[in-house]
């Protein structure tokens, strides 16, 4: 028979990223706030300007249309900006927690497990 070429799929999300976001709370009715490993924070704490570049790759992978909270730090994960950082997707959901609480993204809950929250750029 015929074989039709697969349909190319979206980046799969790190199971790792699925079960480490599940358990990762987000604000404002999302949950509550994201805890980092001590090796975590010392590897974030190492890098100047850290916090900035994340939350730029943040906000730049997030879209006008609401979308999961671990497609988001999915798509952050491989910015450009961030190569060479060996940034934890936990931080990016700190920064993202920061994000929403401060208004430069808006958040909404989708269900109880916070890895099915949704988040979105400011129109």
């Amino acid at each position: 028979g015929i074989k039709c070429p697969s349909k190319p799929r979206q980046p799969a999300v790190d199971p790792g990223v699925r079960q480490r976001l599940s358990v990762v709370a987000m604000p404002n009715g999302l949950g509550n706030a994201v805890i980092l490993t001590p090796q975590q924070a010392a590897a974030v704490t190492a890098v100047p300007g850290l916090e900035q570049l994340a939350d730029a790759a943040v906000v730049r992978a997030a879209a006008p249309a609401w979308q999961s909270v671990a497609r988001v730090v999915a798509r952050a994960l491989i910015d450009p900006a961030l190569d060479g950082t060996s940034v934890p997707d936990s931080y990016l959901a700190q920064r993202l927690q920061h994000l929403v609480s401060t208004g430069r993204l808006e958040g909404r809950p989708f269900g109880a497990n916070v890895f099915e929250a949704e988040v979105r750029s400011r129109a």
